[in-house]
This record gives C-alpha cells, structure tokens and sequence, in this order.
C-alpha cells in the first residue's frame, strides 16, 4: 500500500505574474499563425521568470497590468547616417504601465533576417514565416522587458542588450534572451512593487464602490 507521511508537504510554485498584452496588428496582416507563433515566443521567453502574458481581444478596467503593443510595416532609424534599423521602441514608466504602446517594425525585422548569407528565403525573397515570428516574438519579448524592468538601458548580455545578430533572432535557441542575474533580481523587486501597487489599487476600487 502506497502511502503519504503525515509530514510530507507539496511543493507549490511562487504565483505568476499576469501582464496583458493588448496586440494591434497592421491592417495588412492576415496570417494568424505567423501572430500566434509570435505570441508564443514571447510567452515563452517569459514564463521561467514567473511572468504569464496573455493577449485579451479587449481591455477591461478590471486587469492589474496591461500594455498596448502595436505590429507594423513602419521602418525606422535612429537618425544617424548608417546607424541600424530600430526593430522596436517601448516607453518607460517606472509607477505604472506606460500608457504609449510598445511598438515592433515587421520590415526593420524582416529586412535584418534578410542580411543572413544563408536565410531561407521564398522566390519573392520574403523571409521564411516560422523564423520572421520568432525573431518578431523576440523584439516584443525585448520591449516587453523594458516595460516590466521600467529601465532604458541595456544590459552587455542577454534580452536586454542593445542589439541582436540576425542569426540569433532567426534561430531556435533561446539562450541569448535569458535574463542577467541583475536584470531577474531587479524583476523580482519590480512585480513586488506592482503587486503592492494593484493590490492598493484594487482597495483604492472598493472603497469607492462602496
């Protein structure tokens, strides 16, 4: 007979971290398995920092912590001759969700992959679709993460440096967009402090509805 000792307990995972992300996609865009993939690499970039994203079809004056994150064609450069392509751009606020949307250029991305001497590349020359989306969810995964950190620079290594090789967007390994060991520590401090922040909020509503 299989038994349990009385003393026996189960381990249990820290709760997660919801964060909402409101995704506004170019009229353009129709392929919804090139959207999901991208979804899906985020995520995953995500959760082993204990952070669930979840993509609502609308907003809600109900969720704790949302971000706007807007897909475009649009191309943009830094405004130095030769400098290169900005693949994304988040807007920081160190108290709350920003309220500018996260933005994410599908040409700068598509155009980056496209420098590999050995992409896979259709007659039209467009980017295989699978590796457009990781590289996609990988920018976003990237805003997203100057949004949770609420800082503007960069680190030397991981996620959150300054750029990235085409070859490492394009890839499946996922090693160059981990965390530094400083970035999960100020991470860790930060959903501290916005669920401190929430739960006030969330008094701060009953209160009022009362």
């Amino acid at each position: 007979m299989l038994g349990v000792l009385p003393s026996a307990r189960v381990a249990t995972e820290p709760a997660l971290f919801d964060i909402q992300i409101h995704l506004q996609l170019d009229q353009s865009i129709t392929r919804k398995v090139l959207i999901a993939d991208v979804q899906d690499e985020a995520e995953r970039i995500w959760r082993p920092y204990g952070v669930r994203i979840t993509w609502p079809d609308s907003k809600s004056p109900a969720e704790p912590f949302s971000v706007t994150a807007i897909l475009a064609w649009e191309i943009e450069r830094s405004g130095v001759l030769g400098s290169p392509l900005i693949l994304g751009r988040a807007f920081i606020d160190p108290m709350e969700p920003p309220r500018r949307p996260i933005r994410v250029s599908i040409d700068a991305t598509e155009q980056t992959l496209a420098l590999r001497p050995h992409s896979w590349t259709s007659i039209a020359g467009r980017v295989h679709e699978r590796e457009l989306a990781r590289a996609l969810g990988r920018v976003l995964a990237h805003e997203i993460g100057h949004v949770l950190l609420a800082v503007r620079s960069h680190d030397q290594t991981g996620l959150m440096r300054e750029a990235y090789t085409a070859d490492e967007l394009a890839r499946p390994d996922r090693l160059p967009f981990v965390l530094t060991a400083n970035s999960a520590g100020r991470l860790r401090s930060r959903i501290e402090r916005l669920r401190a922040l929430i739960a006030i909020g969330s008094t701060e509503c009953e209160r009022t509805e009362e």
